[in-house]
């Protein structure tokens, strides 16, 4: 009798490699100002719309936006901590031969969970 289970396992985590126009359009408006939030978002929505064509043709039951919206993918959960902020400096960090946007994390205070949380 064959096995009908995978002889191994992948779990598909969401975030997938950003398309060119998304990096393009992201430095545009985010560090360039030479866009407006408006367009960013057109091409993030056209570049979901590919990524989710994309993954249904590769036969996947479950599909991600690829996370093409985030910037980092711990910001956005962190950001709504008390006790933790988000401080722009002058300078960002060198990876992978790009400069990333001077964001920096700061703990000023306790971390904790907001009341209303």
């Amino acid at each position: 009798m064959p096995n009908k289970k995978p002889i191994f396992r992948a779990d598909h985590v969401g975030s997938l490699l950003r398309p060119q126009a998304v990096k393009d359009a992201r430095k545009a408006c985010l560090e360039d100002r030479s866009v407006n939030a408006d367009v960013l978002s057109s091409v993030e929505d056209e570049a979901i719309c590919q990524a989710v064509i994309m993954q249904q043709s590769a036969g996947l039951k479950v599909v991600t936006d690829g996370e093409y919206r985030r910037s980092f993918w711990h910001y956005d959960f962190m950001s709504h901590l008390t006790g933790f902020e988000l401080v722009e400096r002058d300078q960002g960090l060198k990876f992978s031969g790009a400069t990333l946007r001077p964001i920096f994390p700061t703990i000023p205070g306790k971390l904790d969970f907001p009341d209303d949380h």
